[in-house]
């Protein structure tokens, strides 16, 4: 009985490690060292990967890591046992600004299935059909039989430990074996991947498949994510990895027939391995995967560029411009849209140049989203320019800001004044109040109040805003205290008594983002301690 607890608790205490590490990203280490791979953070679901930068094996290019490979949901994640995901770390942000087009996020261009619960529900209206299966393009030539690809999936898994620490393997295998939860495999390989360690995912999610080699989603995701790990460093791995993963995501193919997010995966492991051994690749086979996912969604930017890779590969420059156009014109920033535009040969360029773009007609709305104070017709001004240059850009094919924010915001530090800013702001020894309003008529405000305790001034503060169609809403409420540093001098001490502290200290928290935070600086220019 005694050995048996003992036993139970190692497990709990290895999966607890796991869950602790993927929550914090520590670095990986010997499970018995308390060290476990880091977990992957809330992304949106189903993240689809980009084109990998070439290595030394492929076309010399420097380019953005690419997007992690697109991993299928087996079954939701267990409440009881993972931990919420960790923050996304790179949000998208809502309006693009139009000053300067964002960079490139590292993301992967495979497509990995994720859990139920971490996709969003389809719309009540939009109909799920379940493609035929004399749709489903050919599989990889020469497919070995299951007992063949698991002895190589098994092999692919030995070389991926190369980068665990002594006795991790081990104990993650006796983690999963004593667990009673027959997915966890797939479950931590999920959060793994979402935390972009592709290395540690496959390897979880070969072991879901090696485990059940039915199971298409573990199947897809191992192959989606070996192929991303390779490309990311050939150098580093086996070429032969590509034909592995080729192989996988073809057998969850052959299981489930038509879908279009193992078609991409695919295709684009087809395209992989003929940049790797030309003389292995099949690109009339990725052609025809790729060309099934794109006609399931023609609004995937991802399965478009990959779509325009393999085109350009095969010389079909005009096919490849237009497979580039259609993920231009749905979504001109598009890490996929900037790395294939950046690797496809001059004669798709060209092509890709000479396209006449009718979708091009943008605007900013500028006279209606500006307000009418001198700062928001200056605004306005920088406005038009940059809409005269988005209506250039689309039209060239390049990336554009889809938007112009020329709204003003309520200022940390300062006040309103109204006519010069499109608000006000009212301030006395009790509290202040500011507004401001943008050409539309929604409104920004604030009230903060508290009293002076001499040099030290606790508060309470409110975020909120008003729209039109909405009405009144509160998004953050902040508490804290600010200390004056220069309450003994006459002229600090008036300064102070309305807000405007020169040099203090403060520690505020905040309902929005649950944090807490300690800051000193003099006025207008605080620094960060906590």
């Amino acid at each position: 009985m005694t050995q048996t607890r003992t036993k139970s608790f190692v497990h709990a205490a290895a999966f607890a490690a796991l869950v602790i590490s993927c929550a914090f990203a520590v670095p990986p280490a010997a499970l018995a060292q308390g060290k476990v791979p880091s977990a992957p953070a809330a992304e949106d679901p189903a993240p689809t990967p980009e084109p990998s930068a070439p290595s030394s094996k492929l076309p010399a290019a420097a380019e953005p890591e690419p997007e992690a490979p697109a991993i299928e949901p087996e079954m939701p994640a267990p409440a009881s046992k993972v931990p919420a995901p960790a923050e996304s770390a790179t949000p998208a942000p809502a309006v693009e600004p139009a000053d300067e087009v964002p960079a490139a996020p590292e993301q992967p261009n495979n497509y990995v299935e994720l859990p139920e619960d971490m996709m969003p529900a389809p719309a009540a209206n939009e109909p799920v059909a379940e493609p035929a299966a004399s749709e489903a393009p050919a599989a990889h030539a020469a497919l070995p039989d299951d007992a063949s690809l698991m002895d190589r999936i098994a092999a692919a898994q030995t070389e991926l430990e190369a980068g665990f620490e002594p006795g991790e393997p081990a104990a993650f295998r006796d983690m999963l074996a004593t667990d009673p939860d027959p997915d966890q495999a797939m479950v931590i390989g999920q959060l793994l991947y979402m935390r972009r360690h592709f290395d540690r995912a496959a390897w979880f999610f070969g072991e879901a498949a090696r485990a059940n080699p039915d199971n298409a989603s573990a199947l897809n995701n191992f192959g989606a994510l070996l192929d991303e790990t390779y490309m990311n460093d050939p150098a580093a791995h086996p070429a032969s990895w590509i034909a592995t993963a080729v192989d996988a995501v073809a057998r969850a193919n052959e299981l489930r027939p038509g879908d279009p997010g193992i078609e991409n995966n695919l295709g684009r492991g087809m395209y992989n391995l003929s940049r790797v051994d030309a003389d292995a690749a099949d690109l009339d086979a990725a052609a025809a995967a790729l060309a099934h996912a794109v006609e399931a969604d023609g609004d995937n930017v991802v399965f478009l560029t990959n779509q325009a890779l393999v085109l350009d590969a095969q010389g079909d420059a005009d096919g490849a411009a237009r497979a580039l156009d259609r993920a231009h014109e749905l979504s001109p920033t598009h890490p996929s849209f900037l790395i294939a535009n950046s690797q496809v040969s001059p004669a798709t360029s060209g092509a890709y140049g000479g396209v006449s773009r009718n979708y091009c007609s943008i605007d900013y709305q500028c006279a209606q989203r500006c307000p009418p104070s001198i700062i928001g017709q200056i605004n306005r001004v920088t406005c038009e320019m940059e809409n005269s240059g988005a209506n250039m850009a689309c039209s060239a094919g390049e990336p554009y800001a889809r938007s112009f924010n020329c709204a003003e915001q309520i200022p940390e530090f300062g006040i309103l004044i109204p006519g010069l800013n499109a608000g006000f702001s009212v301030a006395s020894p009790w509290g202040s109040f500011a507004a401001v309003v943008d050409g539309q008529g929604n409104v920004q405000w604030r009230v903060e109040a508290g009293p002076n305790l001499g040099p030290i001034n606790p508060y309470i503060r409110v975020d909120g805003g008003y729209q039109p169609s909405g009405g009144w809403s509160v998004s953050d409420t902040r508490a804290g205290v600010k200390v004056n540093l220069v309450h003994g001098n006459p002229v600090g001490q008036a300064v102070g008594d309305y807000g405007y502290q020169p040099l203090y200290v403060q520690a505020e928290g905040s309902s929005a983002n649950q944090s807490a935070e300690v800051s000193a600086g003099v006025y207008g220019n605080g620094t960060i301690l906590h």
